[in-house]
C-alpha cells in the first residue's frame, strides 16, 4: 500500500510536467505562426485611386490581338497561320502585390490591391513607397487563369531614359526605357514575376525607371473570347523621371 501512495504523486508530478511541455511547444508554435503570418500578411486595397485613360498605339493592338506576333529575330511581322476569330474582347479582374523586402519601405507593410471584375489596376506608388531608399517585390496574377500558350505581356514605357547619379552612388548606368517605346516581358512574366515577384529597388527613383508605365496581359484567348487586363504604375513624387503625357507636361 506504502508503494502504491508513493507512487500516485509521481504520476501526477509527470503527468503535470508533460502538460506543461506541450503547453510550452504549443505556445512557442502558436508564436512562430504568428510572427509568420505577420511577415505574410497583406493590407488589401479596393480602392486605391481614379483610373486615368491610356491610350494603346496600334502597333501593340495588333499584337494583342494576334494581327501582328513577333517572330525569332525580334522583327514585328504580319501573323501567318490559320486565322483566329475572337468576337470579345473582354476585361478581367487583376491582384497586385507589394511585398517589404527592406523593412520600412512601405511603411511596415504588405499590400495586396484587387480590381474590380471588368477593370485593370491604376496604381500611384508615391502613396506606399515611405523611405527614400530599400527594396520591395512586385507580383501580379489576373483573376483569370494564365494560359501559358497564348498568353502575352507587353510593356509600354512611361519613364524618361537616363543615367543614375554617380551623387547616390551610381554608375552612371542607364535607366529607364524611354517614352513612347514598349517591350514583350512574356517570358520574364510567367518565369519570374508572376512566380517570385521582382524586387525593385527605390533609391534615386529606380522603382520609376523600372516600373512607370502600362503592363497589357492577354491572359488567354478561348471560346471565342480574348481576356486582356492591363496593369498601370507611376510615381507622382518623380515628375521629373515620367514622360510628359503621364503629368500633362507639354512636349518640347
Amino acid at each position: 500500500m506504502g508503494i502504491k501512495n508513493k507512487m500516485k504523486p509521481l504520476k501526477l508530478s509527470l503527468l503535470l510536467l508533460m502538460i506543461l511541455n506541450i503547453s510550452v511547444i504549443a505556445c512557442q508554435k502558436n508564436l512562430l505562426s504568428e510572427s509568420e503570418s505577420v511577415e505574410d500578411a497583406y493590407e488589401t486595397k479596393d480602392n486605391f485611386g481614379t483610373h486615368q485613360d491610356f491610350f494603346i498605339p496600334t502597333l501593340v493592338w495588333d499584337l494583342l490581338e494576334e494581327k501582328k506576333v513577333i517572330n525569332s529575330k525580334g522583327k514585328i511581322v504580319p501573323f501567318v497561320g490559320e486565322s483566329k476569330r475572337f468576337e470579345e474582347n473582354v476585361i478581367v479582374g487583376l491582384t497586385l502585390r507589394l511585398k517589404e523586402k527592406t523593412p520600412g519601405v512601405l511603411g511596415g507593410k504588405n499590400y495586396e490591391f484587387k480590381s474590380k471584375k471588368s477593370t485593370g489596376i491604376y496604381i500611384d506608388l508615391a502613396h506606399y513607397i515611405k523611405s527614400p531608399k530599400g527594396t520591395f517585390i512586385l507580383s501580379f496574377e489576373p483573376s483569370y487563369t494564365v494560359n501559358p500558350v497564348s498568353a502575352q505581356v507587353l510593356f509600354l514605357s512611361d519613364s524618361i531614359a537616363r543615367k543614375d547619379s554617380p551623387a547616390t552612388g551610381g554608375e552612371g548606368q542607364l535607366l529607364g526605357s524611354g517614352c513612347g517605346k514598349f517591350f514583350d516581358v512574356t517570358k520574364s512574366y510567367l518565369k519570374k514575376i508572376r512566380k517570385d515577384g521582382i524586387e525593385v529597388n527605390v533609391t534615386d527613383g529606380r522603382h520609376v525607371s523600372l516600373l512607370a508605365g502600362t503592363f497589357l496581359i492577354r491572359v488567354a484567348q478561348e471560346l471565342g473570347t480574348r481576356a486582356l487586363t492591363h496593369l498601370t504604375i507611376i510615381d507622382s513624387n518623380f515628375p521629373e523621371l515620367l514622360c510628359d503625357k503621364v503629368i500633362g507636361r507639354k512636349e518640347k
